[in-house]
């Protein structure tokens, strides 16, 4: 990210004078790179506990760390590309770990993912895969309810309820994050699905047109799906190809005007802005072509703006690098900022 001359200060005023905030660097800053390197020691978890009425459905409880507990919650979905991954990658991830050490209380789920057709366990690649989609919103709205209830905020001695989610996953919490007022099928109505707030990190988020994009090129979708492919590839190993629309939405999908209208617009983050909306914090990569800030971030947060809602966007912009560096470039010092706010009561 470049280095501007702009205060931490004017950043956080304009959340209450202006709609969105784009965030800039401090004067003095930290990236999550710098704070959690690699060859620190993570936590492990205390307990495992289901989530809702299935055994596959579970979640992983990491006690906050340090003497100053934050009284938030941290609740971690997963990256993967809605293909692979599990609840255990959060005890390698460095800013679930630093949150951790900053006196969070961690949660990390499971949830649903791509399968091939009438098969368990992981694809070989997406071209026969059901789609898990809104299965796996589902699932993370499920776990908001259950980090909700009283008698776990009790337990874990926490008050408010943050989702956190990295790529995949981070699509799963800006959806949960705008959708709150959207319940399961089934669910208690004692059950509370609004967080108090998002964080999303390298998170595509403007599905209408995802894929689409690419890279502005006449072969931008083929390049899209070969980056995509590449990445899967990188951090999950296999052979396969990986289109990221049939990993989301199933097989049957191609290119990005194959899928329905309606199927894009439900899993599009500001198709459902409101006033109700709890605050979110993106990150995203001004490079990283599985997730363009431009097409992505930058237009749920110029969505706030237009209906002209109370500042509740905070748009952290990693310039340069590809999907992973995105999060590893996330501005510590304003992310600790905003969740202090949280803290105080600010966005309430």
């Amino acid at each position: 990210m470049r280095i501007k001359k702009i205060s931490i200060a004017g950043c956080a005023l304009s959340i209450f004078l202006l709609v969105g905030c784009r965030v800039e660097d401090p004067l003095v800053r930290q990236s999550m790179d710098e704070l959690a390197p690699d060859d620190i020691t993570y936590p492990s978890p205390t307990d495992t506990i289901s989530y809702r009425s299935s055994p596959t459905r579970l979640l992983d409880v990491y006690p906050a760390q340090g003497d100053n507990p934050s009284r938030i919650a941290v609740l971690y979905a997963h990256g993967g590309g809605w293909v692979e991954n599990d609840r255990t990658e959060a005890a390698t991830n460095r800013i679930f770990r630093h949150l951790l050490e900053e006196g969070y209380v961690g949660f990390s789920i499971d949830y649903t993912l791509a399968r091939e057709l009438g098969v368990s366990g992981a694809p070989d690649d997406c071209a026969g895969t059901e789609s898990p989609f809104p299965d796996n919103l589902h699932d993370l709205q499920w776990a908001i309810g259950w980090a909700n209830q009283p008698v776990n905020k009790a337990l874990y001695k926490y008050d408010r309820v943050v989702v956190v989610g990295e790529s995949a996953g981070g699509f799963l919490a800006g959806l949960a994050a705008v959708k709150s007022d959207q319940r399961p099928a089934g669910m208690p109505t004692a059950y509370v699905i609004r967080p108090d707030a998002a964080v999303t990190l390298v998170a595509p988020m403007h599905m209408k047109t995802w894929g689409s994009q690419g890279d502005g090129g006449a072969d931008g979708f083929a390049n899209w799906v070969v980056a995509f492919t590449n990445y899967i590839h990188e951090k999950l190993g296999g052979t396969g190809d990986y289109n990221p629309l049939q990993c989301l939405y199933g097989w049957q999908y191609t290119t990005t005007n194959s899928v329905p209208l309606a199927t894009r617009e439900a899993a599009t983050a500001s198709e459902y802005v409101d006033a109700g909306d709890p605050p979110i914090y993106m990150v995203s990569g001004t490079d990283d072509m599985l997730a363009l800030s431009e097409h992505n971030a930058d237009l749920l947060e110029q969505e706030y703006a237009n209906k002209g809602f109370n500042g509740r966007a905070w748009n952290d912009r990693a310039e340069g690098g590809f999907h992973n560096a995105g999060r590893l470039n996330t501005n510590a010092v304003v992310l600790r900022l905003f969740l202090n706010k949280l803290a105080n009561g600010d966005f309430d």
